[in-house]
């Protein structure tokens, strides 16, 4: 049996046999993209409403966009308390471990571009060059978890399912994949996306067991004026999108946040420094670049086959 599950930024689908225990399903709309959540093994009607709960629960904490939200709330960083303080915490981590390639404090910034809204637009040079500077006071102004808060939700979800004793589930937050035990004795595979293709062709996939893959990719959200293509991964130094060599970054990690960061961050370094970083750091990754050349890095605790004949793997140098 082939099990095909369609999603926003990576296309996941399990090759398997017959599955013997009933699988539960749910569908919903968080984090401004499209939650599935699957058990396999261990599941419930109940297990199911409670992870949804808790994944609303997340977004309604850290939305940007909602007035109400925990962290639209915030006057002040020092005051920052519990879940808040946790991915604060990492995030000024990842921030401080990337050399600022990931940078939680663009919320400002971000909001001239305004991504996947009507007004997007490109905003005038001085603004943009007056909030890049007001940026590095990190002020709770310009806070914004957007680049981790679907990794840390996916952390959480896992946790959770853990602790209500599922054993085999997948979760799917807009392309940040999550996974619990294995599938029917098996790998979880995972079919990554062709970034210059947005019919659902694959470019690769990805078999793993209990894990994390997340991708960033300038093919994800945007706009195009006067021929240009103008995607939502901004470079934190300039307030402008990356201008890089890639086309898009997996990274292969058990912890979904710190994946999430370094997604982004690596797609912002571009391929060069992606590849040292990664090696220096040992980090699991599959880069695409722009001349369609695929580099896996570190995987041990994954297997990457290409399956798409427009791509080419090549071998770290």
């Amino acid at each position: 049996m082939k099990k095909i599950i369609c999603l926003l930024i990576i296309s996941t689908f399990i090759l398997s046999g017959c599955v013997k225990e009933k699988a539960y399903e749910i569908n919903f709309f968080a984090f401004d993209t499209l939650v599935e959540l699957k058990i396999y093994q261990g599941g419930s009607q109940k297990i199911l409403a409670e992870l949804k709960e808790e994944a609303l629960r997340l977004e309604k904490l850290l939305n940007i966009h909602d007035e109400k939200s925990g962290i639209s709330q915030l006057e002040d960083k020092a005051l920052i308390q519990g879940e808040l303080s946790e991915v604060l915490q990492l995030s000024d981590e990842m921030k401080e471990n990337t050399v600022g390639a990931f940078d939680p404090y663009l919320r400002r910034v971000s909001a001239l571009w305004a991504f996947g809204t009507p007004q997007e637009s490109i905003p005038a040079r001085a603004d943009i060059e007056q909030l890049i500077v007001l940026k590095d006071e990190e002020s709770v102004e310009d806070l914004d978890f957007g680049g981790i808060a679907k990794g840390y939700a996916a952390n959480r979800l896992l946790a959770l399912a853990k602790d209500r004793g599922v054993k085999s589930a997948l979760f799917n937050l807009g392309g940040n994949i999550i996974t619990l035990g294995d599938y029917q004795k098996g790998s979880f595979t995972i079919g990554l996306q062709d970034p210059l293709n947005d019919t659902g062709e694959i470019l690769g996939v990805i078999q793993m067991k209990e894990n994390s893959a997340v991708t960033s990719g300038a093919y994800q959200r945007g706009f195009t004026v006067d021929g240009l293509r103008y995607h939502h991964i901004l470079d934190p130094s300039t307030g402008y999108p990356v201008q890089g060599d890639l086309l898009s970054v997996t990274l292969v990690l058990a912890d979904s946040a710190r994946a999430d960061a370094y997604s982004t961050a690596l797609f912002v370094m571009g391929f060069d420094k992606a590849k040292d970083y990664a090696t220096q750091h040992a980090l699991p990754v599959v880069l695409v670049r722009e001349d369609r050349a695929v580099l896996v890095l570190n995987a041990k605790d994954f297997k990457f086959e290409l399956r798409n004949d427009n791509y080419h793997l090549i071998e770290e140098r």
